[in-house]
């Protein structure tokens, strides 16, 4: 029904109310500013004719779509006249759109949908993902090498005459591929696990005492009306059935045998002498469908239970789940699709994937606010791993049609399928011999690893090991020898090589790296910390010194944290110990240093603090260990070296912010603030109304270890702290630290000071990082640049960095097993270390504090 037609649809005797109509039109052009600037239009067109359609004949609100989606074809026409005197068609990216198409909707001409918006509506969302989709892949051609090669052969270098189309890919929810792949994956896991036992469907039950209490806040609703309400009950009690059937609470005893005729007989068969009669017709109990008594009155909804243990239901019943999305057949044929009569021969290639996919599809208004919510459509647990098989340069690729067949030839990737990387693997590795291609993926990692391993540049690599192996010194000659000797000489063994920063462990790693991958050997560099990963070449993670902070157990005691660490590992019954160390700072990690004095707690000591590293408590102790560990900063506080040198260490972040705000006071510069956008996932509003018990201001104050602050104030100059991994491979990694080189408004310029990087430029855009904790029952998402300020920062922190100069600052004793030692061996010479003791002990003590878990050590000393 449109305004231009009201009088002709009210004459009909279709039970519309004309008072209610003109109502309507009257309020539209009283409230609705979009209504009154379209008067002229509807003047202009009053006598124009609009073909109706049917109203729906049910209570829910859907959508019929037909096949007039093509890139031609934009939207539906909404036409203004300019003031100029020419018409011009709204585009349905504009805010203004939805209310003028849809007014009813939106009766004061509110903003609907629009490029950004939070909350999208999904019918649109989809639409414009397949606009997208049409005009970028247009492009897109499959074929399989073989063939390019063949064509090429031939003469023919146009990649627009070979192939076919590709429009809709597997990531598109509801396409063929993505169904086929779902499908798939669903057998896959059938085929390691076994067959599943039990077919489970769960229907949503609109009566729910949940979706009524909700819907009592205002007066009128229907469950018809709210299917967010609806959706999010729903989505409840799926995963609370999911939830229940994991625990095997319903399902212990077998309740169905096979027949011989191989189908399911249930404990209920025919019973003539009971029945019940529903509208004329008796119903024994051979109607009543498989059920579980236990999950009907839990749940109160409709639950089938059926026995699927068979391989053509396995089959069906992935199928089913799989069938792809609702369709509606229309009473009356249509004729045509734009230009394209229906029966009209194609050929194969011309094959329109987004019109087969839209034409007659049904969109509900439950599955919109379903996948507006982005509840799951398919879920399985565990993952599955796609194996390509295809025959000898059979692989399909996807390539862009304007992409010359030769440049596709010519380059190797695309010949590279898991297929042919499992038999790379087999040539080089025994042990990969021994695993069928399914097994393969278990056992091995990801085969771009091993072929970033070996596409080293073995030339570079040599030169750079010749000039690292003419700087080792003789205990670090001698752990390179022993190292390439069980290499060469395969012998398997375990080496342990442990020591405080600065004593040249990074740089024996790289000495020995370089000479292996010089000579295509494959080396798995890894480190105990993200920064120590950035110093070694291609680094990942793993090892350790057993002195520094152990592996944090969260809400574990002394014994879990000591039961993570490696030393209880079976691997180290295997390693051999290379050691190396300076005698002061060993032994405060050992708990032997001198002066040492027990506390009667049993897991600390009062440890002494040498006269020529202390420094005096003064009347302000924050300003003493400043000016100990930056001195000059006026005069050097942009300069990267001077900054990449030295840092104050402190066991508490609280501590940490106070001084970082001391010291940027006294940088010179303006300062800006950068304030985060603080809200709650959807998915955590499950809980019920949080928006209201935990309003904005009080996110806003809330402060989690590894997320920035909401507020954040920085100048040009100031050093940083990357608080996340962004991008290994540029030096971008959690502990990175860098100098602020501009301050925009949306992103960040910095240059690396530490790792492999040092001197590059790079940008920090706002990213959204979500936090949960035990105490909150929300989860937490944080829109704020990924950094902190880091004049000072925690001893947890430090570890991996190694500096010149170090001010330990200690308003309080550290509270972990290494945490002085860590803070302590962070700098290389005994001269650039200054330890200030500020607690509540004499102010003359030259005594603080020390933990060591000493059963973690036994198995060194």
């Amino acid at each position: 029904m449109s305004i231009f037609d009201r009088d002709r649809e009210c004459d009909k005797n279709n039970g519309v109310d004309k008072k209610i109509v003109e109502g309507l039109v009257r309020m539209f052009d009283e409230s609705n500013e979009l209504v009154k600037s379209f008067r002229a239009a509807r003047d202009l067109l009053g006598g124009s004719q609009v073909q109706p359609y049917s109203a729906p004949a049910g209570s829910e609100i859907a959508g019929l779509i037909v096949g007039d989606f093509s890139e031609d074809k934009k939207s539906p026409d909404v036409i203004i006249q300019d003031r100029g005197g020419g018409l011009r068609r709204i585009s349905n990216l504009h805010a203004n759109y939805m209310a003028l198409q849809y007014p009813i909707l939106f009766p004061y001409g509110e903003q609907g949908f629009k490029l950004g918006i939070k909350y999208n509506r999904s019918g649109t969302l989809q639409e414009n993902r397949l606009r997208y989709i049409v005009k970028n892949n247009k492009n897109l051609r499959s074929e399989v090498y073989k063939g390019i090669e063949d064509a090429l052969l031939k003469g023919d270098v146009d990649g627009n005459n070979v192939g076919k189309k590709v429009i809709l890919p597997a990531s598109f929810t509801w396409s063929k591929r993505y169904m086929i792949q779902n499908y798939q994956d669903a057998m896959a896991i059938c085929r390691f696990y076994g067959p599943p036992d039990l077919f489970i469907t769960f229907t949503c039950n609109p009566k729910w005492q949940e979706i009524a209490d909700a819907l009592a806040f205002i007066p009128g609703q229907s469950p018809d009306a709210r299917p967010d309400i609806v959706s999010r009950v729903f989505k409840l009690k799926v995963d609370e059935l999911v939830s229940e059937l994991k625990k095997g609470t319903y399902f212990g005893k077998a309740q169905a045998v096979v027949g011989e005729d191989g189908f399911v007989q249930y404990r209920r068969g025919p019973e003539a002498a009971n029945f019940v009669e529903r509208y004329g017709i008796r119903l024994d109990n051979g109607w009543v469908v498989p059920y579980n008594l236990a999950l009907l009155k839990r749940f109160r909804a409709h639950i089938n239970v059926e026995w699927c243990n068979k391989t053509h239901l396995i089959k069906y019943l992935f199928k089913y789940i799989t069938k792809g999305p609702d369709r509606a057949r229309a009473g009356e044929a249509i004729s045509s699709l734009g230009d394209q009569p229906v029966n009209a021969q194609k050929h194969p290639d011309d094959v329109d994937e987004v019109r087969e996919y839209i034409d007659c599809r049904y969109l509900s208004s439950h599955e919109a606010i379903w996948r507006m919510f982005e509840f799951d459509i398919h879920f399985r647990t565990p993952a599955v791993e796609r194996l390509a098989v295809h025959l000898p340069l059979m692989n399909s690729i996807v390539y862009p049609a304007d992409q010359p067949l030769a440049n596709i030839v010519d380059d190797p990737r695309y010949m590279q399928t898991t297929l042919t990387e499992w038999f790379t693997a087999n040539t080089i590795s025994p042990a990969a011999r021994e695993l069928t291609y399914i097994e393969f993926p278990t056992k091995w990692v990801k085969n771009r690893l091993m072929a970033e391993e070996l596409a080293y540049d073995s030339e570079m690599l040599l030169h750079v090991h010749e000039t690292l192996i003419n700087q080792l010194n003789s205990e670090q000659r001698h752990i390179y020898d022993v190292v390439i000797q069980s290499v060469y000489g395969k012998t398997g063994r375990c080496f342990f090589v442990y020591g405080y920063g600065g004593t040249g462990k990074t740089f024996l790693w790289n000495a020995i790296i370089s000479r292996l991958r010089s000579e295509k050997h494959i080396v798995l560099a890894v480190a105990s910390s993200g920064v120590a990963a950035l110093l070694l070449p291609g680094g990942l993670l793993l090892g350790g010194d057993f002195r520094q902070v152990l592996p944090v157990v969260e809400g574990g005691n002394r014994l879990d944290t000591i039961d993570a660490s490696i030393t209880n590992s079976y691997l180290w019954d295997h390693a051999k110990e290379v050691k190396d160390f300076s005698d002061w700072v060993l032994s405060v990690g050992d708990g032997t240093a001198k002066g040492t004095a027990e506390i009667d707690d049993g897991d600390s000591e009062l440890i002494e603090i040498p006269s020529d590293i202390l420094v005096p408590r003064l009347d302000s102790a924050i300003d003493d260990i400043i000016s100990s560990t930056y001195p000059n900063l006026e005069a050097s506080y942009s300069d990267p070296t001077y900054l990449r040198e030295r840092a104050i260490i402190a066991p508490k972040n609280d501590t940490i912010d106070e001084i970082n705000s001391c010291i940027l006071s006294l940088v010179p510069g303006n300062e800006k603030v950068y304030l985060s956008s603080d809200t709650l996932v959807e998915s955590s509003k499950e809980n019920g109304n949080l928006d209201l018990l935990y309003p904005i201001e009080f996110l806003n104050s809330l402060q989690f270890k590894g997320i920035p602050h909401h507020k954040l104030m920085l100048k040009i100059g100031s050093p940083v702290m990357l608080l996340r991994n962004l991008n290994q491979s540029a030096g971008l990694c959690n502990g990175t630290r860098l100098i602020i080189t501009q301050l925009g408004a949306r992103v960040l310029e910095a240059q690396i000071i530490t790792g492999s990087h040092i001197g590059d430029k790079v940008l920090l855009p706002r990213i959204a990082l979500h936090v949960s904790s035990t105490k909150w029952p929300f989860v937490l998402s944080r829109r704020q640049f990924p950094v902190r300020l880091c004049y000072a920062m925690t001893i947890n922190k430090s570890q991996g960095q190694t500096l010149q100069n170090v001010g330990l600052y200690l308003p309080r004793p550290v509270f972990s097993h290494g945490q002085l030692y860590v803070a302590i061996s962070r700098v290389t010479s005994r001269k650039g270390l200054r330890i200030l003791i500020d607690d509540d002990t004499d102010p003359n003590t030259n005594a603080t504090q020390n933990i060591v878990y000493k059963e973690i050590l036994r198995s060194l000393w």
